[in-house]
């Protein structure tokens, strides 16, 4: 028994399936023998760089690859600050939060400066006098951590370490 057998058709061939096996293209009295023409459709293989892409100087990853997490972080900005002049603000100017401004450290400057006038307002009734030097604490506590670099106070608010 042969696969291909030879149809009612004007001499075409077809399979098994019914299907023409050698095609006679467009100009043929089978309708269908014009669309079944092979598609030789080449498919790029998962670990293989397209062709077509330029190389814009840099390896492009191949498929499966992961980019190194190094690449995709952005550099810090600014100026590198100082930390003796850091510190050296926190000690004089720390209760008005001049310190944290230099920092970068918005919130905490304006906090700071709010308790700073709450605390002179109210120093008529002896409340300020706590309120000033829980202040006057709180900036020494940060000039340390400032020169020990703990807690975050080792770089600005933008990542730039302290120099």
């Amino acid at each position: 028994m042969s696969t291909s057998w030879q149809g009612n058709s004007h001499g075409q061939q077809y399979d098994k399936d019914g299907l023409p096996v050698n095609n006679p293209g467009a100009g043929s009295n089978n309708y269908y023998a014009a669309f079944a023409q092979p598609q030789n459709q080449q498919y790029a293989q998962p670990h293989q760089q397209p062709q077509a892409q330029p190389n814009y100087g840099q390896p492009q990853p191949q498929y499966g690859q992961v980019q190194p997490y190094n690449q995709f972080q952005q550099q810090p900005m600014g100026a590198p600050k100082n930390k003796i002049v850091a510190a050296l603000l926190f000690f004089f100017l720390g209760e008005l939060g001049i310190g944290n401004f230099y920092m970068g450290q918005t919130n905490l400057g304006i906090a700071k400066l709010v308790l700073f006038f709450i605390g002179m307002l109210t120093m008529i009734i002896f409340l300020g006098f706590f309120i000033l030097g829980a202040l006057w604490l709180w900036s020494l506590v940060e000039m340390v951590m400032v020169l020990t670099g703990a807690g975050g106070y080792d770089r600005d608010s933008n990542g730039v370490p302290l120099q």
